[in-house]
């Protein structure tokens, strides 16, 4: 049986977790107005730019071709000629760290945090 400290313990944890959870994007800067797009093909990237820009993006290449649609703050894979379009079926795309990947293609298109500095640790394991 739970006495009153156990379900106050539980309930200041589940709160914390809660608080937590809305606080900790602020705290990275990951808020809605620092996003943008990135397009990478294989390895390089090809195009970056704000997710706040609506705009279409028609790629084509020797493999075919691929239409990119960011439209009020997201973005998605409208039209694409790969055999089993699993990238138009991931749908649309707006939260940092998110990504559309196309293998037939190899392209990438990630959410990325505008504001993020690459430090020299990332991490830091012993």
């Amino acid at each position: 049986m739970l006495t009153i400290w156990d379900r106050a313990l539980i309930v200041t944890v589940m709160a914390a977790a809660a608080l937590s959870f809305f606080l900790l994007p602020k705290a990275i800067g990951a808020t809605k107005g620092e996003r943008s797009v990135i397009i990478q093909s294989g390895s390089r990237p090809i195009q970056s730019f704000p997710i706040n820009q609506d705009r279409v993006i028609n790629m084509d290449g020797q493999d075919g071709f691929c239409v990119v649609e960011v439209e009020a703050g997201r973005v998605r894979v409208k039209k694409s000629d790969c055999p089993k379009k699993l990238c138009q079926s991931q749908g649309w795309i707006d939260d940092i760290g998110e990504l559309i990947v196309c293998l037939p293609h190899q392209t990438v298109i990630n959410v990325s945090s505008k504001n993020t500095e690459a430090s020299e640790v990332d991490a830091v394991v012993r």
